[in-house]
């Protein structure tokens, strides 16, 4: 008798666990942002992410900080909470916490803010980015890939708050390399031919060319260290003649 109960108050938790949280995606999280005023939408990330640009009426709470759970007292565990990330890691983990500790309705972005902003849907926050994006017609843009140089590309757009986050970094980068290393941004709603040339689908992405050739490539959020090290990967080594002369006098 003690083993069945026990068997079935497992699985009743582990029901109310897989009906407290559902993964829902972008069309369904906005009609349920707009129609439910009670929703508590929590933005999981870090805060430098959330400044650069968040969904509407979106609180932070880093779901990385020893404190989450902590914080998460103040939200009311009976209405429902809507939780995201970048790219959807984050806010599972967050939901299946959320979940065990007694919060009942739980929605999860599926796709995270990355496929939020791709789809287009409001967001706030964003700084616009003043300086001119450089852009290029199909047969430019495979005359500039086909350098000696390394070439990196970064696809981007007005919409996208993670490729907006990340062009300081890119500008950086293209600074720190600079006669070493090509840098080139191409908003895609501005040249759709390259774009569609290229089926480019997702954002942020960054390719990085040598001799014509893709040689790296990344989909999402990219560290400046990330950048650096793929492009000091494809430089060619430098030799010091200075060096070379010296000891041949020995």
């Amino acid at each position: 008798m003690k083993s069945f109960l026990g068997i079935a108050t497992v699985f009743f938790l582990c029901q109310t666990l897989v009906f407290a949280q559902s993964k829902i995606g972008g069309e369904d999280f906005l009609a349920r942002l707009n129609s439910d005023s009670s929703a508590q939408v929590i933005d999981v990330r870090t805060l430098e992410e959330f400044s650069a640009g968040h969904l509407p009426n979106a609180r932070n709470v880093d779901f990385k900080k020893e404190d989450f759970l902590k914080q998460m007292e103040g939200f009311n565990k009976e209405q429902p909470v809507m939780v995201y990330c970048l790219g959807g890691s984050r806010s599972a983990a967050a939901a299946e916490l959320l979940a065990s500790n007694g919060f009942t309705q739980i929605y999860d972005l599926e796709g995270g803010y990355m496929r939020w902003t791709v789809e287009k849907r409001p967001v706030d926050g964003i700084k616009e980015v003043k300086e001119v994006v450089v852009g290029m017609p199909v047969d430019e843009y495979e005359t500039a890939i086909k350098s000696d140089l390394p070439v990196l590309v970064d696809f981007t757009a007005k919409w996208c708050a993670p490729c907006k986050a990340m062009y300081p970094t890119i500008r950086k980068i293209e600074s720190e390399f600079s006669g070493r290393a090509l840098v080139k941004v191409i908003d895609i709603d501005v040249n759709k031919t390259v774009t569609e040339h290229l089926g480019i689908k997702y954002l942020p992405l960054i390719y990085l060319y040598k001799n014509g050739e893709i040689v790296w490539q990344a989909t999402g959020a990219v560290s400046e260290k990330t950048l650096r090290d793929a492009i000091t990967g494809q430089l060619q080594p430098v030799v010091d003649t200075g060096a070379a002369s010296s000891s041949g006098q020995f």
